[in-house]
């Protein structure tokens, strides 16, 4: 019965960042906490105005508090509308990101260069967990200074037959409307062998994705821990594959130094710690980052010696297991 129908999107994330800097002109907030804050899709023209109306209420006077209180009250809404409430997804590394501390087989920094004359491309990043895969994303993102969107399966997934389908090919509009980079993480979700599929709903949605991957014009990056899981016609449509891998000695010591410097701790002796920081095996930088992030509780500053604990520690549970002595089985 209508004579026109029209939809109204969320406003683009430049878009989103000049509405909410003119409803928070008033406010003590940062162009770096705005920037990270517009990441966020959900973050429509109303939600933006009631929270900097409820904010503003409260009388806080310092930079730290306003931003918080915004977070909290932006944060609660979209979880109320049932909306991630991950505002940024996460994606504070607690490290230094360095592509000299990756073991990938394929030269980043030549990709690097070729992506800042032509930023576009379908590539399919896949190693062990904790490699750099996503973070690569994030970093090319950061040196292109174009938005990254980045999409997990609990973002796409629907219990509703089609629903799936939708939002893979709105995800798509959603980073050609806005120029973005488009990253799906953990994507073997997605693409998993068809010859495999025990529903049709499985087999559509990894039609749909490779549709959409093959008329996507932009900068698309796919990652994944089990590469043996995808399906084989996927593979094709990638114009890149990347392994990465676990970090070489040299690279261990490197790494090491550099996440030292992160925490403000003192350069560690060469003739100390050189040596037994290289013998270590099968470690990623997602282990480096964990082991800082652990340092926040144990009620001491980061140094070599918790450092390298750290490490064996995670070493440890990697060949072991969390619960591998557990029950009623003797080792003995």
């Amino acid at each position: 019965r209508f004579d026109y129908v029209m939809e109204l999107k969320t406003p683009p994330r430049q878009t989103r960042i000049k509405i909410f800097r003119e409803y928070a002109k008033s406010m003590d907030v940062s162009e770096k906490w705005l920037q990270k804050i517009a990441t966020n899709e959900y973050l429509a023209p109303g939600l933006i105005s009631r929270a900097v109306k409820v904010v503003s209420e409260l009388g806080l006077k310092t930079q730290v508090e306003v931003e918080t209180h915004l977070e909290q009250v932006i944060s609660n809404t979209l979880n109320a509308m049932g909306y991630d409430k991950d505002l940024t997804k996460g994606v504070q590394s607690p490290i230094t990101y360095r592509l000299e501390a990756l073991n990938p087989d394929y030269d980043l920094v030549t990709l690097q260069e070729a992506l800042k004359k032509q930023p576009k491309g379908r590539i399919c990043l896949y190693g062990q967990p904790g490699t750099g895969k996503s973070e690569f994303a994030r970093h090319i993102a950061d040196v292109l200074d174009i938005p990254l969107i980045t999409k997990r399966a609990s973002d796409l997934l629907d219990p509703y037959v089609g629903m799936t389908e939708r939002h893979l090919s709105e995800m798509f509009e959603q980073a050609n409307d806005e120029k973005s980079i488009l990253l799906l993480d953990e994507a073997d979700s997605f693409l998993q062998d068809r010859t495999r599929a025990r529903e049709s709903w499985q087999v559509t949605q990894v039609n749909e994705l490779l549709t959409q991957m093959e008329q996507f014009d932009g900068l698309f990056f796919c990652s994944t821990n089990l590469m043996e899981q995808l399906d084989q016609a996927s593979l094709r449509r990638f114009d890149l594959k990347i392994k990465f891998d676990f970090i070489k000695p040299v690279q261990l010591w490197g790494l090491f130094q550099q996440v030292l410097k992160d925490y403000q701790a003192d350069e560690p002796d060469e003739a100390v710690w050189k040596k037994a920081v290289m013998s270590l095996e099968n470690l990623t930088p997602g282990d480096f980052a964990t082991v800082a992030r652990q340092s926040r509780f144990s009620g001491k500053p980061l140094d070599a010696e918790g450092l390298i604990e750290g490490l064996k520690r995670e070493l440890k549970f990697k060949a072991q297991g969390a619960y591998k002595n557990m029950g009623f089985i003797s080792n003995s």
